[in-house]
C-alpha cells in the first residue's frame, strides 16, 4: 500500500460526516448511477448528501469502514465507505437504519431496493467488504488519493482474510479497479430502465 508522503489516512470522525458525505455527494453527482436514481439535477446533491450522511453515521463508522484521507492540515483530500457484509450491527442499529432510509427515501425505497439487490447477484455470498463510494476532492484528483484509500481497505480486507467487492456503473473506472486486482464478476443491466452496472471481486492475497 501507498500513501502520498504528506497525506494520512484515518477514521472518519463523529462530526465530519457531514463534511465527508459533501465531499463524496460531489464526487459522484455525475456517475451515471447518481443522475439515474437522482434525476431532479437540483435536488441530487442535497439527496445524496443526506444518503451518505446515513450510512456513514448509522453503518460505515460503527464498521470501522469509513476513511478519510486529509493533508498535514487536516483538510478533508479523499474518502471510502466500505460496509461489512452480512451487517454487523445490532438488531437496534438495523432498525435505525431501515427507519431512516424510509424516510430519506419515502415511496421509492421498495424500488431502491430492487436495484441494489440486482447489483448484488454476483457479490461473494460468503462474508466480504463491499465498497460503497470512494471520491476525492476536484483539486487534489491525480495524486493518488484515491488508490491509496482503496489500497488502505484491502489492506484490510486481506488481513482478515475477507474478499471484497464492488458496483460501477462508470466504464472509465474499470481500468483502476483491475490495477487494483479487481476483476470482472458480472455485468448487471439494472431494472427500470437503469445503467448498466459492472460488478467486480476481488479476492483476499
Amino acid at each position: 500500500m501507498t500513501t502520498p508522503r504528506t497525506a494520512t489516512i484515518r477514521g472518519v470522525r463523529r462530526a465530519e460526516a457531514a463534511a465527508v458525505a459533501e465531499l463524496l455527494a460531489a464526487a459522484m453527482a455525475d456517475d451515471p448511477l447518481s443522475r439515474w436514481l437522482h434525476p431532479v439535477a437540483e435536488w441530487r446533491p442535497a439527496e445524496l448528501r443526506a444518503s451518505f450522511q446515513r450510512e456513514i453515521e448509522l453503518v460505515c463508522r460503527p464498521a470501522l469502514g469509513a476513511h478519510v484521507l486529509v493533508d498535514p492540515e487536516g483538510a478533508l483530500l479523499a474518502a471510502a465507505l466500505w460496509t461489512p457484509l452480512p451487517y454487523r450491527l445490532s438488531w437496534l442499529q438495523q432498525a435505525r437504519l431501515r427507519g431512516a432510509l424510509r424516510r430519506l427515501h419515502g415511496d421509492r425505497e421498495p424500488y431502491l431496493q430492487q436495484v441494489s439487490a440486482a447489483t448484488f447477484t454476483a457479490a461473494p455470498p460468503r462474508p466480504h467488504w463491499h465498497l460503497l463510494a470512494i471520491g476525492t476532492v476536484p483539486p487534489a484528483r491525480g495524486h493518488g488519493h484515491g488508490r491509496a484509500l482503496l489500497d488502505f481497505g484491502i489492506a484490510r480486507a486481506d488481513a482478515e482474510g475477507l474478499p471484497t467487492h464492488l458496483e460501477t456503473t462508470e466504464p472509465a473506472r474499470l481500468g483502476f479497479y483491475a490495477r487494483a486486482g479487481y476483476r470482472v464478476a458480472a455485468e448487471v443491466d439494472l431494472p427500470f430502465g437503469g445503467p448498466r452496472s459492472t460488478v467486480l471481486c476481488r479476492e483476499a492475497s
